[in-house]
């Protein structure tokens, strides 16, 4: 089922390209993403999640759930913001590490 997933992903996100929907990044997008990814593995594919969460043996606090949605909102902004001027280096380094 996972890699059914992912090559469904790929093919999602091979057709946004194809069709010039790959000029900004979205929300929406990064949802529809995680949602073909997880589709049948996790209860809440495609969505925010509904709850906070705690990393066992981590120090690190997630931030509430509530807050998730503007977060990734703000994340989108700064990639699209800074698309044409930072590094590919730069930016895939702030969407893994978070800013």
């Amino acid at each position: 089922m996972v890699s059914g997933n992912l090559i469904w992903a790929w093919r999602l996100l091979q057709t946004a390209l194809s069709k010039g929907a790959g000029d900004r990044l979205r929300p929406s997008a990064l949802l529809a993403l995680q949602r073909a990814a997880l589709e049948g593995i996790r209860l809440y594919a495609g969505n925010y999640r509904p709850a906070g969460i705690e990393i066992q043996g981590s120090r690190h606090t997630p931030p509430g759930a509530h807050l998730v949605p503007e977060l990734v909102e703000d994340m989108c902004d700064y990639v699209n913001e800074n698309w044409a001027t930072a590094t590919p280096v730069h930016l895939a380094a702030y969407l893994i590490c978070g800013g």
